[in-house]
């Protein structure tokens, strides 16, 4: 190309110009004179390694809506650009595909009728200078922003966008593909490469520190199906408030993962993963609100009916659980020591078992053979929310655990069902409590499976004793049980995994309904009850409000609360409304200590309820001291440590017995050595008159001999001592002068005088 022979160069067409280090970017051309080229730039082109090849994606900027973000070149850069190859003619990479499929004519929206206008006009009033100078761009948006009674803001943000996208027909259409709109959502919205367009405006830490800050976090589309499908479970079990029902949301999310010995751990995903808290409360909001008026639109009673009929009743199917406890094959360790009260050394686990969808729906564990106040609160739990327990067992992400009230129990016939809980049943809970037949394991065959499910579950954990069928492992498992013995939380824990499975993993196709299948309800026990639970209408919609649950189920107790607070157990209680209630009490009522009523809950012992005069039920917490000593857990757990703690005392008290003992012993040794008073005067005595010579050793014949002939002399010295004479000397003794055999002969003639 001569140097006196310019380019050609066209109106709104795309230019690639390689920049750098083979950077290659797309703009398009807003105007051109003799002098320099206007453009504006559409987008970059990356180069993206496959397999074998390398291909191209456009990656296209935002519509540009500012005059700052035009460019001018030199004609003469451009004219040699092109002659080099530096900057080439491409094809049309500007435009959204979306864009050219959509078609709004002229007359069918008046708003962009006068955006079209707004353009137009300022195209053929000022034509090209606009883009040569800022002023006349400045007069041109005023002038066409005066005349069509918009902003000025909104002039120039028409005009560029018009510009931007080559005038094409429908550049100024409304960008639903981009920003979302009633039906669109722009929430997986992706980038040509594939990557998440970000959305939202930036976060003060990115402000700051670019991209080293904390950056925005979109909600995803899956992310958002999880947190409405969270959200709406939340909106038809309970009637709790948002801000614990987001807690809930952040707690329950985990991931897992494995430790170097190969064992399953759970992490808690890092809060800055999902969108903002603020984002994330204000959808959950609108979404908590939704679901709850679903909810209460579907439980109305139709207009001119009163609490519903008998059609309702069959139809909605009102709960049955079947309630049935077994031992499981497993021993417990509390320490290093394994938990036993009473000889029984194995956990007694009690399922509640909806017959309908045949859910788990409460559960509790204690420690011997079934009896009434296990099954009692079994029902708690059944009646009750899980939260609580999920959390102390160190598993609240656990899904797949329902709650909700019956009518009807379906029980075991067994020496544990006592008439009190037949009575509790009937007259506390207003339900009808029924018993198998001797004899029928049809009757309660829902529960047996279900049991059969749990302690092949549990068989998994280490010392369990559950036949496997095959007699070389089940001796070594017999052997090995108590040495493998696990603690109450990994126990609690695997039976907790079981029952979430259970619930969200049997398969409950033959339960489904055509009614289930439209609404598309998954064939799993807890889905199938929240539904029957959901439909419930009239008559059949009834849940016991949950202070009627704790005063109709819980432990009732009449006890004394001085200064306010409660002993249960060695447990101590209190709460700053009991400790002025027991200050005033005692100030009006001459010092005399007031009395509470107080309600046990059977699996929270750090917690206590008591009754409020005409106030209802009030809290009190366990205190630091008691929290300190005691652990978490259920009853059974508490008495053991009772019972463990007053073992330790009297182990104490034995080793300081030990060392009283020892010095009784000593003390009576040494006085079994000492002689009465009067012997010890007597051997005074008998040592001051003594011989202060030597005595002549007898060392003449055997021992034997030697001690009797020393016990003659002591007889004779004591029969002289009678006798007022000097005492006898050793050589007035006679001697012996033979021997024969055992006899020894002496010299003891005398002569004899007889009267005749």
């Amino acid at each position: 190309m001569d140097a006196t022979e310019k380019s050609v160069i066209i109106r709104n067409s795309n230019l690639s110009l390689i920049v750098g280090r083979g950077k290659e970017l797309i703009f398009r051309v807003l105007a051109y004179n003799e002098l320099s080229v206007c453009v504006v730039e559409l987008g970059v082109v990356k180069s993206v390694k496959g397999n074998a090849l390398v291909s191209k994606i456009f990656i296209p900027n935002s519509p540009s809506k500012k005059v700052g973000n035009r460019k001018k070149w030199a004609r003469s850069f451009v004219d040699n650009a092109l002659a080099n190859g530096t900057l080439v003619h491409v094809a049309e990479l500007g435009i959204p595909e979306e864009m050219t499929q959509c078609s709004v004519p002229p007359g069918s929206s008046p708003e962009l009728d006068r955006r079209r206008s707004a353009v137009e006009y300022i195209e053929r009033c000022w034509g090209d200078s606009v883009f040569w100078s800022r002023a006349i761009n400045a007069r041109a948006v005023s002038d066409a922003a005066t005349r069509f009674c918009a902003s000025e803001n909104a002039v120039r943000q028409w005009f560029e966008m018009h510009k931007f996208y080559g005038e094409h027909e429908n550049a100024l259409v409304d960008h639903y593909w981009r920003k979302g709109a009633p039906g669109v959502s722009r929430r997986d919205l992706r980038n040509e490469d594939g990557t998440h367009t970000p959305l939202g405006r930036r976060t003060d830490s990115e402000k700051i520190f670019g991209s080293k800050g904390y950056k925005r976090k979109r909600l995803t589309k899956q992310q958002l199906a999880k947190y409405a499908s969270f959200l709406r479970k939340e909106a038809w079990d309970s009637n709790d408030n948002f801000p614990k029902i987001f807690q809930r949301w952040l707690v329950s999310r985990v991931a897992f993962n494995r430790d170097k010995d190969g064992c399953l751990v759970t992490y808690q995903v890092d809060p800055r993963n999902f969108s903002g808290d603020d984002n994330m409360k204000r959808i959950g909001r609108r979404l908590l609100k939704q679901f709850r008026a679903e909810r209460d639109e579907s439980r109305e009673v139709k207009a001119g009916r009163r609490g519903g009929s008998a059609q309702d009743i069959v139809h909605d199917q009102l709960s049955i659980l079947d309630i049935d406890g077994t031992p499981a094959d497993n021993y417990l360790l509390f320490g290093s020591e394994e938990v036993r009260i009473d000889g029984v050394g194995k956990p007694t686990v009690l399922l509640a078992v909806d017959r309908a969808s045949l859910a788990i729906v409460g559960w509790y564990v204690s420690l011997g053979p079934e009896n009434g106040d296990a099954y009692l609160n079994c029902v708690f739990s059944a009646y009750t929310s899980k939260t609580r327990e999920l959390h102390r067992w160190g598993v609240p992400y656990l899904a797949g655990m329902v709650y909700g009230c019956a009518t009807d129990l379906f029980i075991d016939r067994g020496p544990g069902v006592s008439l009190r809980v037949q009575t509790s049943l009937v007259d506390r809970l207003r339900v009808a409590a029924k018993m198998a037949p001797p004899g029928s394991p049809p009757s309660k065959g829902h529960a047996e499976q279900v049991m059969k499910y749990f302690q092949e579950e549990l068989s998994n954990l280490s010392g369990s004793i559950f036949k496997t069928g095959d007699k070389d492992e089940d001796r070594k498992r017999q052997k090995n049980a108590k040495k493998g013995a696990v603690s109450l939380g990994e126990f609690m824990q695997a039976l907790l995994k079981a029952i979430s499975r259970r619930n969200l993993e049997t398969d409950a196709r033959h339960l489904l309904t055509s009614d289930m299948m439209k609404e598309k309800i998954p064939a799993c026990p807890a889905e199938i009850y929240r539904y029957n639970k959901n439909r419930r209408r009239g008559d059949a919609q009834w849940d016991l409000a949950p202070e009627d649950i704790f005063r109709r189920l819980c432990i009732p107790r009449e006890q004394k609360a001085p200064n306010g607070i409660v002993t249960i157990d060695g447990r101590k209680y209190t709460s700053a409304e009991l400790q002025l209630y027991a200050r005033t009490f005692k100030s009006m009522h001459n010092e005399t200590t007031c009395k509470i009523k107080t309600y046990e809950i059977p699996n929270a012992p750090f917690v206590l309820l008591w009754e409020l005069t005409g106030q209802g039920l009030g809290l009190l917490e366990a205190t630091a001291s008691t929290k300190k000593i005691f652990e978490d857990g259920y009853g059974f757990l508490i008495k053991y440590q009772n019972c463990y703690r007053n073992h330790l005392f009297a182990e104490a008290k034995f080793i300081a017995r030990k060392h009283v003992n020892a010095a009784i012993s000593a003390e009576r040794a040494a006085s079994a050595a000492l002689v009465s008073k009067v012997t010890q005067a007597k051997i005074d005595n008998v040592e001051r008159n003594a011989a202060m010579a030597a005595p002549v050793l007898d060392t003449d014949g055997t021992p034997k001999e030697q001690a009797r002939r020393h016990l003659e002399r002591q007889k004779v010295k004591s029969i002289i001592s009678e006798f007022n004479q000097a005492p006898l000397q050793e050589s007035d003794f006679v001697k012996p002068i033979g021997r024969d055999n055992d006899l020894v002969w002496i010299d003891d003639e005398q002569d004899l005088f007889i009267d005749g």
